[in-house]
């Protein structure tokens, strides 16, 4: 994308320009995300890896080392670890190959995207690809909700297992006619999806590949968009205030995704 001004959250008084970036066509999937599994540790990210060119001190920081699994074993063990088995990963390979990664942490997501030669989008690049840039769509395809655009509106029942995944989380591209402006699949539904930024309701203005990236403990967490399987139109809107998750971005889900963004020429 070749970037460009639009307005976050379709906000006349929220003004954002962006750089030029690439930003992944589909969610990380489980078959993408076994590369970086079967090369962890190694594939740990160095200080100063994974960061946005524009933005001073979006790298990987030193002191996050420690929100990171141990080992292969530790990092197997937490993709695997929610109360309700609804996770998308399998050691071996499997059908689930093509279905988003689900169950990750922001600092594995960032983690992996900066050993995948790029970084987590921020909250106005992602909101610039979903909104078709100036067109300032309401929805990532243009307007009106229709549930055949989306991956979302279905119901989980609390004794689900991992073999139930499939009809909850749809393999990546199921829905073609919610692509987004560029052909993005999946900005809204199947995944909420990860952000670089800390969640901030304040925008800051005015915003020149900008991104909120303090942050402390036990404070806001980091922020997701897009709306998750189980979520409805609202969630799914691509600049309605409501798309993103206020808090508890940074722990794992099986309702929250992510994709990767590069710097663009």
């Amino acid at each position: 994308m070749q970037g460009g001004t639009f307005n976050r959250d379709n906000n006349v008084n929220a003004p954002a320009t962006v750089s030029p970036f690439y930003l992944d066509e589909f969610e990380v999937t489980v078959g993408r995300f076994r590369q970086f599994v079967e090369a962890y540790p190694a594939s740990k990210p160095n200080v100063g890896d994974g960061a946005n060119p524009h933005i001073p001190g979006s790298g990987w920081d030193a002191a996050w080392d420690k929100n990171l699994p141990a080992d292969k074993a530790a990092l197997l063990q937490q993709l695997k670890a929610p109360a309700i088995p609804l996770y998308t990963w399998t050691d071996a390979p499997s059908i689930h190959e093509r279905r988003p990664m689900s169950h990750v942490t922001w600092w594995v997501e960032f983690a992996f995207c900066a050993w995948d030669g790029g970084r987590l989008p921020t909250n106005a690049e992602w909101g610039f690809a979903a909104c078709g840039g100036g067109e300032q769509r309401e929805y990532p395809w243009g307007s009106g909700f229709d549930l055949s655009y989306v991956a979302m509106g279905f119901e989980v029942t609390l004794d689900s297992g991992p073999s139930d995944v499939a009809s909850a989380i749809l393999e990546v591209g199921s829905r073609p006619k919610g692509k987004a402006k560029w052909g993005h699949h999946d900005m809204a539904g199947n995944m909420a999806e990860s952000l670089l930024d800390t969640w901030d309701a304040t925008y800051a203005v005015p915003c020149n590949d900008c991104a909120a990236i303090p942050w402390a403990p036990g404070g806001e967490g980091k922020g997701v968009r897009g709306g998750a399987f189980g979520d409805g139109a609202v969630a799914g809107a691509a600049s309605a205030l409501n798309s993103k998750w206020v808090g508890g971005g940074f722990w794992s889900g099986i309702g929250k995704g992510f994709r990767c963004a590069r710097q663009g020429n």
